[in-house]
């Protein structure tokens, strides 16, 4: 599992810099239905130390 995961890590570093990343998936129904209703969503686990 271990070389599997270096080998993973060797396919990024191989990959340029300038290639364009993908476009942001579109929101799911979990994810609209509670701006719909006026309901609060917590932060994204990314977005909680900022």
């Amino acid at each position: 599992m271990l070389t599997a995961i270096a080998v993973n890590f060797e396919r990024l570093g191989d990959r340029p810099a300038d290639e364009d990343t993908s476009p942001p998936r579109p929101p799911t129904a979990f994810q609209i239905f509670p701006d719909q209703n006026d309901i609060p969503r917590p932060k994204p686990w990314r977005d909680l130390g900022t």
